[in-house]
């Protein structure tokens, strides 16, 4: 619901499955890290499983991430 929640926050429209799983990857691993830094959430997200790390390129990653600060207030993100 969350991921719903962002996608159309985001103004996303009717979000594709690579978008719905970007933001949520981005968002799960934002709230599990303390360090909250982009360099740190893409190591992780490359360290998650290969499949991720062939799926998401580095600047997917910082898009969605930039996103997600942008809206921070109304996501509590942040």
């Amino acid at each position: 619901m969350r991921v719903l929640i962002i996608s159309y926050t985001l103004s996303i429209g009717d979000p594709s499955g690579f978008s719905l799983e970007l933001l949520a990857s981005v968002d799960y691993l934002y709230a599990q890290d303390d360090k909250k830094d982009v360099g740190e959430i893409i190591r992780k997200l490359t360290d998650w499983n290969k499949r991720k790390t062939n799926l998401f390129d580095k600047r997917h990653v910082k898009i969605a991430y930039s996103h997600l600060k942008d809206h921070a207030s109304a996501l509590s993100f942040g």
